[in-house]
């Protein structure tokens, strides 16, 4: 299974370090971490290739016919970007799940019945799996508040998931 973090996610990523809250590259490579040429010059225009190196990554190559075919399926992927469009056919094609903060994306993803997540629930997931401690992504939400990263429903649907494992 590949993980598809968008430049979103590893913005916020980026931010969790930066802010010495906890630094999830060593962890994230833990995973498969799939990856397309649109999403790698995403991440050189946000300066995010030298805090998460692609050559890290699974090169995915995705041909500009598979881009038009896929919009010709689902026109209203011609509204993402170059990126984002990459990810979504990705996802298609790969067993996999998308991990953006982007709920455009996000929905996008969920009605072709493709799996996409936020950030604050993979987070969660690493903590279910024994990747990160309950204390640690207690730490992130509360900065992910403090700064109005997401609405406070999704907080507090967080914290609730967060506090219901054992």
């Amino acid at each position: 299974m590949f993980y598809l973090f968008d430049t979103c996610a590893l913005n916020h990523i980026r931010e969790l370090q930066e802010h010495m809250i906890i630094d999830l590259r060593d962890i994230i490579l833990q995973f498969r971490i799939g990856i397309t040429n649109a999403i790698v010059e995403e991440c050189e225009n946000f300066d995010l290739v030298h805090f998460f190196s692609p050559t890290n990554c699974y090169l995915i190559p995705i041909q500009n016919h598979d881009i038009i075919k896929m919009i010709t399926r689902f026109p209203f992927f011609s509204d993402f970007d170059e990126a984002d469009q990459n990810l979504l056919w990705v996802s298609m094609q790969e067993s996999s799940v998308i991990i953006s903060d982007d709920g455009g994306l996000n929905a996008a993803a969920l009605s072709i019945d493709k799996k996409a997540i936020f950030l604050p629930d993979f987070l969660i997931y690493l903590v279910k799996e024994n990747f990160l401690k309950k204390n640690e992504v207690r730490k992130a939400l509360k900065f992910w508040k403090e700064v109005h990263r997401y609405n406070i429903s999704s907080h507090k649907r967080w914290l609730k998931s967060l506090n219901l494992i054992t």
